[in-house]
């Protein structure tokens, strides 16, 4: 593997995709609703469908994400026929910050963390999120949200907030995600190197399809916490 790149002072990352594993979460919440229909789940399909759904929801004029996800829920319930009980808008509300971490994430972090300042931009509330900062050991010496920044990713503001929150140059920062849509190419725009982390991606799954381009490609994180180092 080549060698780390020189200068780097902070890593950030993307969370839903990236470290939680927000596919197999959206799933769990919809299979019962198939099941329930007596139907079969059609997995590349409702993926493909959230990601349509949602980042038509997250372009101005601003809303919280709890009102995305209330939105994307209605909005894929009808897609698919899926009567919703009473309260039923609210579950992939409700599921979000429960859904399941990467097996390599915390231990991935923790030993990236003795080397590098770590960050966070995620397309979320900061309540929503709390839990799972909680879940992967609170390893972030900074975190922003959507909620505070006003836009979602890929609007290139989150990205500029990023660099005035750590003070950093773009290219003190390697920037690590799963979707190039919502990471890759706007933090490119922005000046920072990148790091798609495909976690066997084979196709866009829950984000719009995208033909950006990062500095370095790695299937996970335990890959990145090898490559730079991070043995702790």
């Amino acid at each position: 593997m080549i060698a780390a790149p020189s200068g780097l002072r902070w890593l950030s990352f993307d969370c839903f995709g990236t470290l939680v594993d927000w596919e197999r979460g959206i799933i769990a919440v919809f299979s019962p609703l198939f099941l329930r229909e007596e139907r079969t789940l059609p997995q590349p399909a409702l993926l493909s469908a959230y990601a349509a759904f949602e980042a038509a929801l997250e372009r101005p004029p601003f809303r919280p994400y709890r009102q995305v996800l209330r939105a994307c829920m209605r909005a894929l319930s009808e897609h698919f026929a899926l009567p919703l009980a009473p309260g039923e808008e609210d579950a992939l509300l409700r599921a979000l910050p429960r859904f399941p971490l990467f097996p390599d994430s915390r231990e991935a972090l923790a030993r990236l963390r003795s080397r590098y300042r770590l960050a966070l931009l995620s397309n979320t509330d900061r309540d929503l999120l709390a839990p799972v900062l909680q879940s992967l050991g609170n390893p972030f010496d900074c975190v922003l949200t959507s909620e505070e920044i006003g836009a979602y990713k890929p609007d290139p503001r989150c990205f500029e907030a990023l660099l005035r929150a750590t003070e950093a140059a773009p290219e003190e920062i390697l920037h690590c995600a799963q979707s190039r849509f919502h990471d890759i190419a706007p933090a490119r725009v922005t000046g920072l190197r990148t790091v798609w982390i495909r976690r066997g991606r084979s196709g866009p799954g829950a984000v719009p399809p995208s033909e950006a381009r990062a500095d370095h490609v790695l299937e996970s994180l335990s890959e990145l916490a090898r490559w730079l180092g991070g043995e702790g």
